[in-house]
């Protein structure tokens, strides 16, 4: 199962600088960013599969999510360190699964006028799923992958107090044979100059998720 499902924002910043396909210039950006990429957020939402999975007769349609991430913009055009951990969990009388997973990420970021933010770059991933029946026997499987993929952040009203995110994604792990392509769009809504409430939906060929959250921006 794909842990970027879970539409988490923060990692959804980054991207394949080919699939972008764009040249980052000094002379076609603004020197400085319209918003602060030094974060620290929590998401929680759930998990919509479009395909259950089913085990011995119970079916997982839906999963609850929770993730927290960070990233740190250590200049106007450079944005590193990106990490998040997620978890998504699901419980029935025969058995229960637990899927955790984690990301790193290198990337940059670029204003476009005065209103309008592009993030690019690629993340590592890990994932652990665990399945556990009544009776305590567990499976545990463990993969790790990598993920591209392109971002904007958009201001809507003048005192960009408003903004809209929009984002793809592609990921691809060991133990799969495809990679899974994820759009994400989000609306967040600053209450202060630092904090900020969002909403999230993301989707792909496997499942659609929707999350709320709350991010601090430095």
């Amino acid at each position: 199962m794909n842990k970027k499902i879970m539409g988490n924002s923060k990692s959804l910043l980054f991207a394949v600088l080919a699939l972008a396909g764009v040249t980052f210039s000094a002379t076609s950006f603004a020197e400085k960013t319209n918003f602060s990429h030094t974060i620290l957020g929590i998401d929680v939402g759930s998990s919509t599969y479009k395909i259950p999975p089913c085990i011995v007769g119970y079916c997982v349609d839906k999963m609850g999510a929770a993730s927290l991430g960070g990233s740190i913009q250590f200049a106007d055009d450079l944005l590193v360190a990106n990490i998040s951990s997620t978890g998504l969990s699901y419980s029935n009388p025969v058995w229960n699964a637990e899927i955790s997973g984690s990301s790193l990420g290198l990337g940059i970021v670029k204003a476009i006028g005065d209103k309008v933010d592009v993030l690019a770059g690629v993340e590592s991933l890990s994932v652990r799923t665990q399945i556990c029946t009544a009776g305590g026997v567990c499976v545990i499987s463990d993969d790790t992958g990598t993920g591209y993929g392109a971002g904007l952040t958009i201001g809507i009203n003048d005192t960009k107090t408003l903004v809209a995110r929009v984002s793809i994604t592609s990921t691809k792990y060991s133990k799969s044979t495809t990679s899974t392509q994820t759009t994400g769009l989000g609306l967040g809504y600053y209450v202060s100059k630092n904090s900020e409430i969002s909403g999230s939906y993301a989707s792909n060929d496997v499942a659609s998720s929707t999350t709320v959250g709350y991010t601090y921006h430095f």
